[in-house]
């Protein structure tokens, strides 16, 4: 309750502060003269309306400022400015006054009866403003005294003076009244006045300002000065009465500032005269809240007495699993120890694996290489086939055609053999002539087919690339079937012997053509010479004659190649077409094991990277169960204070329920009367609401300006 009642009470007079401050210079001005001039009086009367607007209404009702001037000499005057609101625009207004020397000082009203204090203004359809003395008592007053150097003075004696200054200004409550309790006493309250003073101090005069229960603004030049005060207003709320049998609680209560003075200290140099201005207003205790509802904290304290039982039966359960809390942190000690040393097992372990799987990922990577060349020298031997197999069939034909012309070349160089016989032993008969002629056209007959068979295995046959070209495919037949199958290698190994026989034929059918065709030219060559020299046919017969025999010898050479070449090209036929398919399943074998190889190259790629990931995280496996081990042991000792901790815990839980709990209640029974007091301030607050007086039913509000 206090802490609230506090914080509105410095709201309150923050506000206040604000609304003195934003007057500015307006507030604090020097008047030197002794004596207030008339033609001054409403000037500053017109300033402190200014002054006390903050705290009128601007619409409605009637509005009091009461200007208090007291002069250094001590002299003082009470002048008081009202304004009539006249919101409905009537013609004449009614009012209650006591003041003397009333006149009007803005607009066009004039006073129309006054009788006993009842006044009546022709008010026009206007606002009244108007002024007058008064010589009632003050509800407050403002109190300034003086010392120098520690030693009091009068304000009038200060001028000129320089030291140490301080300024005490002390606000005095003069309206209170008695009020009785519930329970019968009878004390004081106070009405709850605020009063709030500025003062304005010339830097170059003043230096070192401080102030109590206020606030100094330096803007380098000035210095202003706003101090605040709450007369009666500690008594009223009773708070020296209460009596709580604890002293910090006691203390806490004492160190509520309620202050009903300000004091200003500061260095002087040649004095000047110091004005002060002072606002007090009635503090508005209607929108504050601050009742204490002791049924309501009754409730409560029962609660919190069950709840304080809770606890220390909880604080028991407490220490009994702390006991148990303490065996179990011995044996996590315990297990985080082994788990330490298998954590260090397993980064070792993890080290060894991260480069076990380098090394198998360097292999995958080589292993993917080799398989690439590989699946590239499928494909290239797959090409191959297919072009030797579209191949065969012609292969086929043209040796079928070597071997029709193979067989008739041996059978005329047979014929041939026979005849250059006939013709030797015939050479000198009288049928010479006519065989001569004969064997001439015979002779070129054979020189055209020799040549067309020499032609058509020279472009019939294999080329010398084609021929290199077989000869490397037989090769690497030769190195596949090693490392094939038994099914694989026999197939390869036929092909291979097709292939070697299909070469040494076609070899010995081209150079034995090549060396008919070349010795028959000098047959040829003899039988024309016949024709202009039979008388030489003899020797040249017997030239012919020899050739013709390595004629017959060389065709039937050829003649039997050639068939024996005709039987083969069957078997080559079928290796090639097995060879081309098993290429075909190579190929298809090749490229599957290198998307295989790919996907194991990027498998191992993946364990290595695992593996170096789990390499890391053992060894900060490791490196934490280290911690892990010594936070364990920092636990077990934890546990161990927090067991003897458990057992306080305990022991201060009965402590603080015999104690705090019991004096708790009897604090909230002592503040009790402090809310009924509250109360009765705020009811007592809204029966002020005028100086000089004011007709029933209108609302009223009056400010009270002091200067001194």
């Amino acid at each position: 309750m206090l802490s609230v009642t506090s914080k509105r009470i410095i709201a309150l007079s923050t506000t206040a502060a604000v609304a003195l401050g934003s007057c500015g210079g307006v507030m604090i001005y020097k008047n030197n003269q002794n004596k207030v001039l008339a033609q001054e009086l409403t000037f500053e009367i017109a300033e402190a309306q200014d002054l006390a607007a903050a705290y009128h209404s601007l619409t409605s009702g009637k509005n009091e400022t009461v200007y208090v001037i007291t002069a250094a000499n001590g002299e003082r005057t009470t002048y008081v400015s009202s304004w009539l609101h006249n919101p409905d625009g009537s013609s004449s207004l009614n009012d209650v006054s006591d003041l003397n020397d009333i006149e009007v000082v803005r607009g066009t009203a004039e006073l129309g009866q006054d009788e006993g204090g009842q006044i009546t203004w022709e008010a026009n359809g206007e606002d009244v403003y108007y002024q007058g003395v008064s010589v009632d008592e003050l509800p407050v007053d403002v109190n300034v005294s003086y010392t120098l150097d520690g030693a009091s003075i009068s304000e009038a004696d200060l001028e000129g003076k320089s030291g140490h200054l301080v300024m005490t200004i002390d606000y005095v409550n003069n309206l209170s009244e008695e009020v009785e309790g519930e329970d019968g006493e009878v004390y004081t309250i106070y009405m709850p006045f605020v009063m709030t003073t500025g003062m304005l101090l010339d830097n170059d005069t003043y230096r070192n300002i401080e102030v109590t229960n206020g606030q100094c603004v330096n803007d380098g030049e000035r210095t202003y000065v706003l101090g605040i005060g709450f007369p009666g207003l500690y008594e009223s709320l009773g708070l020296s009465e209460v009596n709580i049998e604890d002293p910090e609680i006691e203390q806490s209560i004492e160190d509520i500032n309620i202050p009903d003075e300000i004091t200003v200290e500061c260095d002087v140099v040649n004095c000047g005269e110091i004005t002060a201005m002072t606002v007090a207003s009635v503090l508005d205790l209607n929108d504050i809240d601050i009742s204490l509802n002791t049924d309501g904290i009754d409730e409560d304290m029962d609660q919190i007495t069950d709840g304080m039982r809770s606890l220390v039966d909880g604080s028991e359960r407490l220490y009994d699993g702390v006991s148990a809390l303490n065996d179990g942190a011995v044996a996590l000690n315990n297990g985080a120890g082994a788990v330490a040393d298998g954590a260090s097992s397993l980064a070792s372990g993890a080290s060894a694996l991260s480069n076990g799987t380098n090394e198998l990922a360097n292999g995958a990577a080589s292993l993917l290489n080799g398989i690439s060349q590989v699946n590239d020298g499928a494909a290239a031997l797959n090409n191959g086939l297919g072009q030797v197999q579209a191949n065969i069939p012609a292969l086929q034909n043209g040796v079928n055609d070597l071997t029709n012309g193979a067989n008739a070349l041996s059978q005329g160089a047979s014929s041939l053999n026979s005849g250059v016989n006939t013709l030797y032993s015939q050479m000198t008969s009288q049928e010479a002539q006519a065989q001569m002629s004969a064997l001439v056209a015979g002779s070129a007959q054979f020189s055209q087919s020799l040549s067309a068979l020499n032609t058509a295995l020279n472009s019939g046959g294999m080329t010398p690339e084609q021929a290199a070209q077989l000869q490397g495919a037989i090769q690497y037949l030769s190195a596949y079937a090693a490392q094939a199958d038994e099914t694989t290698a026999a197939s390869i190994n036929a092909l291979i012997t097709a292939y070697s026989s299909m070469a040494g034929s076609m070899s010995q059918v081209a150079s034995s053509v090549a060396a008919l065709n070349e010795g028959y030219a000098g047959i040829d060559a003899g039988i024309n010479a016949l024709t202009g020299k039979f008388g030489e046919v003899a020797n040249a017969v017997a030239q012919v004659q020899s050739g013709a025999s390595q004629v017959a010898n060389g065709a039937a050479q050829v003649s039997y190649g050639l068939n024996t070449l005709n039987n083969s090209t069957g078997a080559l036929a079928n290796g090639i077409n097995q060879l081309a398919s098993g290429s075909a399943s190579l190929n298809n074998g090749t490229s599957q094991l290198v998307n295989g190889a790919a996907a194991l190259h990027d498998g191992v790629a993946q364990v290595n990277n695992g593996a170096q990931a789990l390499a890391s995280g053992a060894a900060s496996l490791s490196d934490g169960a280290d911690q892990l081990a010594s936070g364990t042991e920092e636990l077990s000792e934890g546990v161990a204070a927090l067991l003897e901790g458990a057992g306080q815990l305990e022991d201060g839980l009965n402590e603080f329920n015999e104690e705090a709990v019991d004096k708790l209640t009897d604090m909230i029974n002592e503040l009790s009367p402090v809310s009924d007091r509250v109360e009765a301030i705020r009811e007592y607050s809204a029966t002020y609401n005028t100086f000089s007086g004011t007709p029933d039913g209108v609302e009223d509000s009056v400010v009270f300006v002091f200067k001194s």
